[in-house]
C-alpha cells in the first residue's frame, strides 16, 4: 500500500505540475480596440510602466506582406505574460512565456473592423500608464 500511495502522490503532483503550466493567475489585463481604415499597414507600439519602469511591451497592428493580418506581440521582464487578439475570426491566444523570455506572438487572418488586441500578466497591477508611439518591429 505504501508503495501505491506514493506512485498516487507522484502522478498527482506531475499532473498538478504540468496543467498550471500555460495558466495565468492574478492577472492584469490591458485592452486596445482600433477601428482602422485597414487599407495600408500599420504599428504601434505601447509601453506600459508601474511606478516609472516599464513592465510589459505591446506591439500591434496590421500588416500585408504576404496576407492581410492583425498581430499582437507582448514581452514583459517583470511577469509572465501572454498575448492576446480578437477579430471577426474570434479570439486568439499566445504562449504563456517567462519574465524576460522570448515574444508572446498571436498573428491572424485579418477580418472586421473593430480588433481587440491585448495582454495578461500573471502580477497584480493597480494602475499601468501608457505610452504609444508608431513602431516598425515587424518589418
Amino acid at each position: 500500500m505504501g508503495k501505491k500511495f506514493l506512485r498516487i502522490i507522484i502522478v498527482f503532483n506531475l499532473f498538478f505540475l504540468f496543467s498550471t503550466t500555460d495558466e495565468i493567475y492574478g492577472y492584469t489585463t490591458r485592452t486596445v480596440s482600433n477601428y482602422y481604415k485597414f487599407n495600408v499597414e500599420w504599428e504601434l507600439t505601447r509601453e506600459y510602466y508601474y511606478k516609472g519602469e516599464c513592465v510589459v511591451t505591446m506591439v500591434y497592428g496590421y500588416d500585408t506582406d504576404f496576407v492581410d493580418e492583425d498581430y499582437t506581440w507582448v514581452i514583459s521582464t517583470k511577469s509572465r505574460y501572454q498575448a492576446a487578439l480578437s477579430n471577426d475570426n474570434g479570439n486568439e491566444t499566445g504562449p504563456v512565456r517567462s519574465v524576460g523570455g522570448s515574444w508572446s506572438k498571436v498573428e491572424v487572418t485579418h477580418k472586421g473592423k473593430y480588433i481587440t488586441y491585448s495582454f495578461w500578466l500573471n502580477n497584480s497591477y493597480s494602475s499601468l500608464k501608457a505610452t504609444e508611439r508608431e513602431s516598425s518591429y515587424k518589418d
